[in-house]
């Protein structure tokens, strides 16, 4: 809560804190790094006006889907989405996570 008042935000990590939900993250488009991983989370919306984001860690959450990502995804340099229920049906082996190119094309599949 808040988060809609810092524009200017260019780093975000709110990682390891139990949350359940996130809101207001639209606005902050001049974020450049977001680490939300090992949370409660169960869905990720409003991303896709984050045009500087460069890294994005959403792992080991309860995340079902991700969505409004397509727009920024082909800039991040790093992403980290595993230990979340939505790839369970992946068949991604542990050492896939480490070819980009495996990741974007898994990815591009999915409705983002």
């Amino acid at each position: 809560k808040g988060l809609e008042t810092l524009v200017n935000l260019p780093y975000l990590e709110l990682s390891n804190n139990q949350l359940t939900e996130i809101k207001g993250l639209e606005t902050l488009v001049n974020l450049q790094q977001l680490y939300l991983y090992e949370n409660r989370l169960t869905e990720i919306k409003g991303l896709d006006t984050l045009v500087k984001l460069q890294t994005l860690w959403l792992y080991d959450n309860q995340l079902s889907e991700i969505k409004g990502i397509n727009s920024i995804i082909a800039s991040l340099e790093g992403l980290r989405i595993n230990n979340n229920p939505f790839l369970q049906d992946a068949n991604l082996s542990l050492e896939d996570w480490n070819h980009r190119d495996i990741i974007w094309k898994y990815l591009s599949d999915l409705d983002i």
